[in-house]
């Protein structure tokens, strides 16, 4: 009877860490999504800025910064942008995000959502501003501001569908973390 708790035991442990890694997996894949772009007039929001916000919020403890930042810092390479753009704009969305995590956690979805819709703005704002002053094309602010209101646009309405998603995620891992 032993053996058999011992292997139910090391059975929720491998389903509780392939879960997590399923996380980690998701956040990668929308990462490279997000290098890939949309060929119109460069809009190419950043889908994993929705992941990192979601997974701030709900389970920060299991989302290190050291990632987040090497998640930026690979985005500014592979993208072009000036180094630490990416990265310092997801470390402040991450951390406003863990900021506000006791309030928005017993908040509903809506609020959520508006918070997100606030939160990615400040996000592509950041972006946009580091890398004007970094490349000195103060002349094309006018582009990029019509590309960056796009890329929110689409990261807000894309929202709830990626949040959902990374949501179930979260919720299984959390429900077999809790039973250990």
């Amino acid at each position: 009877m032993k053996g058999l708790q011992g292997d139910s035991y090391a059975q929720d442990m491998l389903l509780q860490y392939g879960l997590i890694l399923a996380l980690y997996i998701f956040l990668f894949c929308t990462t490279l999504v997000s290098w890939v772009g949309i060929p119109v007039s460069g809009v190419a929001p950043f889908w994993s800025a929705i992941l990192i916000f979601t997974w701030s919020v709900r389970w920060p403890e299991t989302l290190p910064s050291t990632l987040i930042f090497a998640i930026g810092l690979l985005t500014d390479i592979v993208t072009g942008a000036p180094v630490g753009v990416y990265a310092f704009s997801l470390l402040t969305l991450a951390f406003f995000g863990r900021l506000q995590q006791r309030f928005l956690s017993s908040q509903h979805f809506i609020a959520v959502w508006i918070d997100f819709a606030i939160l990615s703005f400040l996000f592509v704002f950041l972006i946009g501003l580091l890398s004007l002053v970094a490349f000195e094309q103060y002349h094309a602010i006018m582009a990029l501001s019509i590309g960056s209101l796009w890329s929110w646009l689409l990261l807000v309405l894309l929202f709830p569908v990626l949040s959902l998603i990374t949501n179930i995620l979260i919720s299984l891992a959390k429900d077999k973390n809790e039973a250990f």
